[in-house]
């Protein structure tokens, strides 16, 4: 990767970051799925993960904190998984990247 491809990869956290300010996700808050974590210390929130290396949280964890705090899922739309606390919360597109944002 070069210099120029890291900015671009950093703007696009931004974006992510700037636009779930706009639906409501604000500190506090958590973001979860891929690209959690450099997106959700752009938006000053804490990210969790239900697998992978990065395991941090259960689902039902990830749900409860739903409740309490404003949260969002991360989605790829070029990966077919979406987790099921997730299926019925609201899909929101995040500008100037390739995801969607599910926020409850």
């Amino acid at each position: 990767m070069n210099t120029a491809d890291a900015r671009d990869t950093v703007v696009r956290y931004r974006r992510a970051a700037d636009e779930l300010g706009r639906l409501g996700v604000r500190a506090p808050c958590l973001v979860t799925g891929p690209r959690a974590q450099p997106v959700a210390y752009e938006a000053g929130c804490v990210s969790a993960q239900t697998m992978g290396n990065n395991r941090s949280h259960t689902t039902a964890q990830i749900v409860d904190a739903a409740s309490r705090v404003p949260t969002a899922l991360l989605y790829d739309t070029n990966d077919p998984y979406l987790p099921p606390y997730a299926r019925a919360w609201h899909p929101h597109p995040l500008p100037g990247t390739d995801w969607l944002a599910y926020v409850p």
